[in-house]
């Protein structure tokens, strides 16, 4: 009989933060999975610490590449494909959990048949595990139900008003997911980013169904200086490679708000290019996106915009559009 979850946790040198994540998976209330280990060719000792739980019967698979493939979605492909549950967690190597955000998810999901994700909210947490200030979460918004609940969104509305800006499911293991929501067609493209990739995922996934955010931070996420959401803010690629998510995610917007988007994007790269990311040329990855007069155009439209965001209602915002009714 196959497990109602399948737990992938994929890891690449993160040794010291393994102990960890696996007893935090382990520890969960809900106790109906499978547990899949992959190591993408670490240098350090984290061959070590997954040999310890080889033997644990959750584990189905173990098993550690001999050359890295230097994209961490070639590893959650390889964990999908090997999966036999309902629902997958990615849970990261180098964060952790509380134990009962399987339990929440698989309640969820359970009821509410049409949706094809649940993300939970979490708390950032550094190198040492200590809680940092900072919050990801923005909860501040009356669209929101009181804490602990769950809101359920249609999947377009969510990419329309949520996805175009930013990615707001900012944490594979503070998600779970139905297993048949993904599609092998998904990969040509997933795989050609190596920062932004999730965000494209979610935003493929979200089209199949509604999205569940829980109110609720159960995940632990953790910066630190070798995390990719660190690499990709310090190096600059992480930008370009959003301008490749947001081409798609307009799609589903007016030509107004899809104008207004791409120029933030403009107004973005000029000011990450007078930081001196690696020398990155933002203009050329832009204008090749968009083209030259579409560019331009949505670069005007942009600071026209918000010279009467707040004069006038038709105007357009991210702090705007998160306030608007979910149909």
């Amino acid at each position: 009989m196959n497990p109602k979850v399948s737990i992938i946790v994929p890891n690449y040198n993160y040794a010291r933060f393994l102990d960890m994540r696996m007893e935090s998976v382990l520890s969960q209330t809900y106790q109906d999975f499978e547990l899949i280990l992959l190591d993408d060719a670490s240098s350090d000792d984290s061959k070590i610490v997954l040999e310890k739980y080889k033997d644990n019967p959750h584990v189905t698979a173990l098993v550690i590449n001999e050359k890295n493939t230097g994209n961490p979605f070639m590893q959650w492909r390889k964990g999908i494909e090997m999966a036999r549950g309902e629902y997958i967690w990615i849970a990261e190597s180098d964060d952790c959990a509380d134990k009962t955000l399987l339990e929440r998810a698989v309640e969820q999901l359970d009821k509410n048949k049409n949706a094809v994700l649940c993300f939970f909210g979490s708390h950032l947490i550094d190198q040492n595990g200590n809680l940092m200030e900072e919050d990801f979460d923005d909860w501040s918004k009356p669209l929101f139900s009181s804490v602990g609940n769950a809101d359920v969104f249609d999947g377009h509305f969510y990419i329309s008003h949520y996805l175009i800006w930013n990615n707001s499911i900012y944490n594979a293991s503070g998600t779970v997911f139905r297993r048949d929501a993904v599609t092998d067609g998904v990969w040509n493209e997933c795989l050609a980013y190596k920062y932004c990739g999730d965000w494209f995922f979610w935003s493929k996934m979200a089209l199949k169904g509604k999205v569940i955010i829980i109110r609720d931070k159960l995940n632990y996420f953790r910066q630190h200086v070798k995390s990719t959401t660190v690499q990709s803010a310090n190096n600059g690629r992480g930008l370009v490679e959003s301008m490749q998510v947001i081409k798609e995610n307009v799609k589903y917007v007016s030509f107004y708000k899809r104008m207004v988007r791409i120029g933030l994007l403009y107004r973005d790269a000029h000011r990450n290019l007078l930081r001196g990311l690696e020398n990155i040329s933002f203009n050329k990855e832009y204008f090749h996106l968009y083209g030259y007069i579409r560019g331009y155009l949505a670069h005007i439209m942009e600071r026209f915009n918000k010279l009467f965001l707040p004069a006038f209602s038709w105007t357009i915002s991210m702090k705007k559009d998160h306030l608007k009714e979910n149909n």
